[in-house]
């Protein structure tokens, strides 16, 4: 018997696109849609169907859950503010996957991991769209033989749809609590005090240039780890995105730049632009479907063992250009 996914705020703006892509992948696979209001919950699970909607309580160690229900994952998108939700997940060796935070907020991530047991897989994806750009990344990175300098840059259109956790207030509170950005700079962690530190100058895909700030998230630590980058660093523009010049609904579009000695020796840059036709919500979805896949052994690969991970260490970069490719994202 298949376990059901709970999706804790499965009703909400990215939770809802997150259970659509999983019913999209997998037809069958039965579904818990958990949210504060119980009438919002079953209204988005009898859209999906094989789903049903339960009242949760992040308030309550037991989420004010019925105690015999059982899950094959557990996956959170409001910001949990208390945990309530990893620690019900690490009791119950539920596989856990949590796509809100900072990167301050790690610590306290960590904490609660420390603290509870450590039975089940725990996956951290409070990066940009859970991971996704940090993932391809590291995977084009493997074509050269030394990564010297490796960055990401991130256009987020104002006109996107999105939901509380990913709006403006969220970012200016992200930024506020990052005030200045960290950074990876020849082999050394540094806080970025100048403003040649704070600001990048970046060049979008249809040649136009702009001034992105310096973001403080995750992403920046997981970037130089996974590509051995001497230095590394993330840049947030608040820009309109390719879907919006061209006429079209707002997209979400990522910029990857890679400069090292590439296999047969020879030093390069290589660019990549990464587009996603459904905005930045509809690419956390997928990243959190994609994550969940993985916890479940349905991506081809074996269930993701017991242990702390961040999405580079959990997901297939091949399964994940697939459902990329599937859902109509662009890398060129």
């Amino acid at each position: 018997m298949t376990l059901p996914v709970l999706l804790i705020g499965g009703s909400g703006c990215v939770g809802s696109r997150a259970a659509a892509f999983l019913r999209r992948f997998h037809p069958d696979l039965p579904l818990v849609i958990g949210g504060r209001d119980l009438n919002r919950a079953q209204a988005t699970a009898d859209q999906l169907g094989a789903a049903t909607g339960v009242r949760v309580d992040l308030g309550r160690p037991d989420l004010g859950l019925d105690g015999q229900q059982r899950f094959g994952a557990l996956a959170v998108f409001p910001r949990d503010g208390g945990f309530s939700a990893q620690r019900f997940a690490q009791d119950h060796r539920i596989p856990f996957h949590a796509v809100t935070g900072s990167l301050v907020e790690a610590g306290q991530d960590l904490t609660a991991y420390i603290h509870g047991p450590q039975a089940s897989p725990v996956v951290l994806a409070s990066h940009w769209m859970a991971g996704v750009p940090v993932i391809l990344a590291a995977h084009h990175a493997k074509e050269f033989a030394a990564v010297d300098e490796v960055a990401l840059a991130f256009v987020f259109d104002p006109k996107d749809e999105m939901g509380p956790a990913a709006g403006f207030e969220s970012l200016e509170s992200v930024q506020a609590a990052n005030p200045l950005p960290l950074l990876r700079r020849n082999g050394s962690w540094v806080w970025a005090q100048t403003e040649s530190d704070r600001v990048r100058a970046i060049t979008t895909a249809d040649a136009a240039r702009h001034q992105a700030d310096g973001y403080g998230s995750l992403d920046v630590l997981s970037l130089a780890e996974a590509t051995g980058a001497a230095s590394a660093r993330v840049d947030l523009l608040v820009a309109d995105s390719a879907g919006t010049r061209a006429g079209l609904r707002p997209s979400h579009d990522i910029l990857i730049e890679i400069t090292g000695t590439l296999r047969n020796g020879v030093p390069a840059t290589r660019r990549y632009d990464l587009t996603h036709p459904a905005g930045q919500s509809s690419l956390t979805a997928l990243g959190t479907a994609v994550a969940l896949e993985h916890l479940l052994g349905l991506a081809g690969t074996p269930a993701t063992a017991a242990g702390l991970h961040f999405p580079e260490t959990v997901i297939d970069p091949s399964h994940l250009r697939k459902r990329l490719n599937e859902s109509g994202t662009r890398l060129t």
